[in-house]
Parts: structure tokens; C-alpha cells; sequence
């Protein structure tokens, strides 16, 4: 999307300010960012965070999963923030259960940075 207001008005993006960039990836941005739910990984909270400059991590909580045909939409909360994450509906895909933890990754070349 060319800025913020396209990204809200034509896609289903998780968008994060500067400031939530900060308190939950530990990043200083110059912009908002915007990320597609389908962009974004989530795995158990026991993994060992990957420190490796390629993606960037937090911790979130579950708060409901959809079953939406094709995809399995999770509703997680970071902190104050609700991000979406959308994975493929495969056989073997384990669905996470509301209230459990987790961590979610995102690829930065996933990362749309956004101006007003």
C-alpha cells in the first residue's frame, strides 16, 4: 500500500506505530509499519527466539482462533496490542488454544514501512 490510510482502507493489515514497534520488538521506527496476517509466524512460546537480523520477534497470548475454509486465523494480543495470524488450514497445522502463549516472528521483508 502507498501510506497508511490505503493500507486501512483496502487491506486486512496488523499496522503498528512507532511507539508499538519500540515496546514490542525493541526497534526505534521512523514509521508505522504495516504487516499481513498471512506474513506473520507463530510457533510455541518455548522456542528460542531467532537472533539472527532477518525477523523479528515478540511474545503474545492467544485470545481466539477462526477456522476461516482455507486459513486458521489467530487472534493474539501483545501486550495492549491485538495482532492477527493467518496460517494455512493443513491437516497436521496445530491450532494454538485461547489463553495460550506464544511467540510470533515476522520475515523484515514483510515489514511495510507507512507514512501518513
Amino acid at each position: 500500500p502507498a501510506n497508511l490510510a490505503v493500507a486501512n482502507f483496502v487491506g486486512d493489515f496488523n499496522i503498528f506505530d512507532p511507539g508499538t514497534v519500540n515496546r514490542l520488538f525493541g526497534i526505534t521506527a521512523q514509521a508505522s509499519w504495516a504487516v499481513r496476517p498471512e506474513a506473520i509466524d507463530i510457533s510455541s512460546a518455548d522456542r528460542k527466539p531467532a537472533i539472527n537480523g532477518v525477523t523479528v520477534e515478540t511474545e503474545v497470548t492467544v485470545t481466539a482462533v477462526q477456522i476461516l475454509g482455507a486459513m486458521v486465523r489467530h487472534y493474539t494480543r501483545a501486550q495492549d496490542v491485538m495482532i492477527k495470524v493467518d496460517l494455512l488450514n493443513k491437516p497436521d497445522q496445530r491450532l494454538f488454544q485461547i489463553g495460550e502463549k506464544a511467540r510470533i516472528s515476522i520475515a523484515r521483508n514483510a515489514i511495510a514501512e507507512m507514512t501518513e
